[in-house]
């Protein structure tokens, strides 16, 4: 089990076997934009985290949704772990945001993303850790602030931020929660996993 403080992990344990991780958080990144795109090639999704494929596939795609997740369990709707995404929603998105997210961590952290590695794990962490005055979490509290309750000029200005910096990306997917999500690409899995295994007995 990993402790606070302690290095985030660079592989996964699956049946027994650890299998190395690509860590680096443009795989991250790369793998959330695919999710969010709709792409559910499971060999594609597996080969963005693993440099070999374990054998157990379902295991592999648990494993990664997890590392993905920063080791953590799936989110529910009564509960939530990432303070970016309250309530299931998106509050951002890395196409979208990218400019802002880059220039919000060089004066945050003075780090260049374009430069660096940062392993997923803390590049999460850090982009959840940035400050509330940064151009990237502005843009969070906009999408996701609350409106009941504000004087009317404030809540027309929110409104018009909101829906100035709105996103843009598969509105029909946004409705759908992290865990359906996972769900869908599990069932996704079983079913093309035994396709192979079927065409393989047909070889």
């Amino acid at each position: 089990m990993i402790k606070p403080f302690d290095l985030p992990p660079t592989s996964v344990e699956i049946d027994g076997e650890i299998y190395p991780i690509n860590t680096d958080f443009r795989v991250g990144v790369t793998f959330e934009l695919a999710l969010l795109n709709g792409d559910t090639d499971v060999l594609q999704l597996l080969q963005i985290w693993y440099p070999h494929i374990p054998h157990n596939v379902n295991a592999a795609v648990d494993a990664s949704l997890q590392f993905y997740r920063l080791g953590r369990p799936a989110l529910t709707e009564e509960s939530g772990h990432d303070p970016i995404i309250r309530r299931q929603e998106r509050a951002y998105d890395f196409d979208q945001d990218a400019d802002i997210l880059l220039s919000s961590f060089w004066q945050a952290y003075g780090i260049d993303l374009t430069s660096i590695y940062l392993h997923w794990w803390t590049f999460r962490r850090l982009m959840f850790g940035l400050p509330e005055d940064s151009g990237f979490m502005r843009r969070v509290h906009y999408r996701t602030a609350d409106l009941k309750g504000l004087p009317k000029n404030q809540k027309k200005y929110y409104e018009r931020m909101r829906k100035l910096y709105a996103l843009k990306r598969g509105s029909a997917e946004d409705r759908i929660s992290l865990e359906e999500r996972n769900r869908r690409m599990r069932s996704y899995v079983s079913r093309r996993f035994e396709e192979v295994q079927h065409q393989l007995g047909q070889g």
